[in-house]
């Protein structure tokens, strides 16, 4: 990955929760509902016929996938940016979203080698492990909780430090968790290189931002920073579950999407 294009990723997750909010104080225009509307697009992934993950075992749901996230998603995100950032940002704008771009053709062109192997390995990663209820509740309830924590943490008036820094924090303490507890299942139950398959698919939706954003040294789980977080149980009994599941201005709302909760209330 060209660092130049890192560079820029990272750049526009950062000025997106920055403007998002700090700006949105100060300019009446630059208003959350219009961040929320941008996010709100990603639902087009939710099917309630099927666990999200779904989409990654087609031509058409990877079809869908990339419309969402390079036409509808992408072009919102910079809109805002450009109605609301600094002249700098409306400068780079089209700079960042070619970068974007590049990141997924490999997914969304149809004839690329990684495209098809992906629907190769997708199938079993979907099928044995992502759909799974017990897989969703030991892996993916933490993970919505915590990044829900810390957006919640990154709102509270009483926070100790800047929104953006609980934002990270629990979202690369989430994402690590949830690597953790998710990639030795995918090696157990499917081929040896569908880990790499799923790395590779999480990291160009996401333009490299996890490997680059979330260094592993600073937010392995043991790590100072992680552990320094609440417990899980204190994090459940500070956070609305509700709000676990709506929440849409995580830094890993992308990774969100293909991820399903289990509400461990209902018998």
């Amino acid at each position: 990955m060209k660092p130049t294009n890192v560079s820029l990723l990272l750049f526009i997750i950062v000025c997106v929760e920055y403007v998002r909010i700090c700006y949105a104080r100060h300019y009446p225009k630059c208003h959350l509902i219009e961040m929320e509307k941008c996010f709100d697009k990603l639902h087009q992934l939710k099917d309630s016929q099927h666990d999200p993950s779904f989409l990654l075992t087609s031509h058409d749901g990877l079809d869908k996938i990339c419309r969402v996230l390079k036409q509808d998603f992408t072009e919102c995100i910079l809109a805002y940016l450009k109605k609301c950032g600094t002249p700098l940002h409306k400068e780079l704008s089209k700079v960042i979203s070619d970068a974007i771009l590049e990141h997924m053709n490999k997914i969304c062109d149809s004839n690329s080698e990684f495209r098809n192997d992906l629907l190769e390995k997708s199938p079993c990663i979907h099928e044995k492990i992502l759909s799974q209820p017990d897989y969703q509740k030991e892996c993916n309830n933490p993970f919505f909780t915590t990044v829900a924590w810390g957006e919640m943490k990154a709102h509270s008036k009483q926070r100790e430090r800047s929104p953006i820094d609980y934002a990270v924090d629990a979202g690369c303490c989430a994402y690590r968790q949830w690597e953790l507890c998710t990639m030795p299942k995918i090696r157990e139950n499917c081929e040896i290189d569908s880990e790499d398959i799923l790395q590779n698919v999480i990291s160009k939706l996401l333009g490299g931002v996890t490997n680059f954003l979330c260094y592993q040294d600073i937010f392995n789980p043991e790590s100072e920073t992680c552990t320094s977080l609440p417990t899980f149980d204190e994090q459940i009994a500070q956070v609305n579950m509700t709000y676990a599941d709506e929440q849409k201005f995580s830094i890993f709302s992308v990774v969100k999407m293909f991820l399903t909760r289990v509400d461990v209330t209902k018998k």
